[in-house]
């Protein structure tokens, strides 16, 4: 009995032990287990962290860098605008005591005249007072003389002065006009290469007009979109005209005159109205004109370049110089001109003193 008792006992305490053991093994496996679990999360706290220092690092660096750059493009405009408040204006210089200008308007006892102020490279205004500025019309260029002292400032850039002198600069070429006349509608580019100075263009030349023009002569100013009748230009040169042949006119018979000989020449009854329209006010009170029309001596002098070229093209230029008393002279034998195809027209004019 007490034998089997013992032996009872002994297999009790081997399973006790045993059971232990597996216990003791899988406390260790567990924390085996919870102790890479700590370490794989440990692990990926340290790349989280390395991560957000990197983010951190370059986000910073990235906001002082457009810091730097925003405070630099800042110091630049507030430059920028600090030299432009300082900038004062430039106030016109008055012109020197014998200068050219364009008539802009005419009173009756003066005349507003535009010039160029080469120090400031502008055009401005100045009031000329003279006692015979009524024979002027707007467009002329004059030769204005006086003692270089104002009269009067009219506001920052406009002064008052008296003439001593003032004529007709007689080598202006005066309010030469082009007509462009395809057989359809087409896009034209016209370029002048004048050995001078243009004063006024009409529209605005910028280096050459580009339109589209309509066979009845519209043009459509492919720079504003605006309607024209024509081209114009204006301006001065120091060209010798031939005026050893011509015709010797009476004032009053100009008008009579220079529908014969402009019809003669080409131009139609709407041409030749306007350029007596323009001329005659200047002739008509004259005791006489000596009337040339140019060839070389103007084209040589004012070469058009137009693309597409145009089949037929007539250039009238009137040369004149009023005289006191008739003078014998040879004849000008004039040629007339026939239209054919993409035809251009011009007319203009100078006094010649």
């Amino acid at each position: 009995m007490k034998k089997i008792i013992i032996v009872f006992v002994v297999i009790l305490v081997c399973l006790s032990v045993l059971s232990c053991k597996k216990v003791a093994d899988n406390s260790s496996d567990v924390s085996s287990k919870a102790q890479q679990t700590m370490n794989t999360e440990s692990d990926e706290q340290s790349v989280v962290e390395l991560s957000n220092d990197e983010v951190s690092n370059d986000e910073v660096s990235n906001v002082e860098l457009s810091s730097d750059e925003v405070s630099d493009d800042f110091t630049e405009s507030s430059d920028e605008v600090s030299s432009v408040v300082s900038e004062e204006p430039t106030e016109p210089k008055l012109p020197d005591k014998n200068f050219f200008g364009i008539v802009c308007n005419v009173e009756k006892d003066a005349i507003i005249v535009q010039y160029y102020d080469y120090t400031t490279k502008t055009s401005n205004n100045i009031r000329v007072k003279c006692s015979n500025a009524e024979e002027f019309c707007e467009y002329d260029g004059v030769i204005i003389t006086y003692s270089g002292v104002a009269d009067r400032k009219i506001s920052d850039n406009y002064y008052e002065i008296t003439a001593n002198n003032v004529v007709l600069e007689p080598g202006a070429a005066e309010k030469p006009v082009i007509y462009l006349y395809p057989t359809e509608e087409m896009d034209v580019s016209v370029k002048l290469y004048f050995e001078g100075d243009l004063f006024c263009t009409y529209p605005d030349y910028n280096d050459g007009w580009n339109v589209t023009a309509r066979p009845d002569g519209t043009l459509i100013n492919k720079a504003d979109g605006k309607e024209y009748s024509y081209l114009f230009w204006e301006g001065y040169s120091d060209t010798e005209y031939d005026m050893s042949r011509g015709f010797v006119v009476k004032g009053a018979e100009t008008a009579a005159f220079l529908q014969e000989k402009l019809s003669y020449l080409g131009l139609t009854p709407r041409e030749y109205n306007e350029f007596i329209v323009y001329w005659l006010p200047k002739m008509q009170d004259n005791e006489y004109n000596l009337i040339t029309f140019q060839g070389e001596a103007y084209t040589d002098n004012a070469v058009l370049d137009i693309s597409p070229q145009p089949d037929s093209i007539l250039r009238v230029f009137m040369a004149y110089k009023p005289l006191d008393e008739y003078v014998e002279i040879e004849e000008q034998e004039l040629n007339t001109f026939k239209r054919e195809g993409f035809t251009v027209i011009e007319w203009g004019g100078t006094s010649v003193n």
